[in-house]
């Protein structure tokens, strides 16, 4: 009984290695559904601040977040980059429309 026990606190103690090894990272998928259809704001505040920020154009603004994703569907490789594109809506505000990985 005293093994399992044993046993089950290394098991806890590596797992929580494991998750805090991955903070700040994300899935494609989570991320995507993070920020899709988000005000620049509401995506800040999910996933963190974006390591470029390019939002001179009147008409769109992208943000961009290196390293922090990854691809499910190729055993976890992180991705270069995450980009989201954001477009105006009907009110005027800018809001994620498209999500790119490299």
């Amino acid at each position: 009984m005293k093994a399992i026990r044993q046993l089950a606190l290394v098991f806890l103690a590596c797992a929580s290695l494991l998750l805090s090894a991955c903070g700040g990272s994300y899935s494609r998928g989570i991320f995507e559904g993070q920020v899709m259809g988000q005000s620049e704001a509401v995506v800040m505040e999910r996933v963190g601040k974006p390591d470029v920020a390019e939002t001179a154009d009147a008409k769109q603004h992208k943000f961009v977040y290196k390293g922090r994703t990854f691809d499910t569907n190729a055993n976890g490789q992180k991705d270069v980059e995450a980009i989201i594109t954001f477009e105006k809506d009907a009110s005027g505000q800018f809001v994620a429309t498209a999500v790119y990985f490299s």
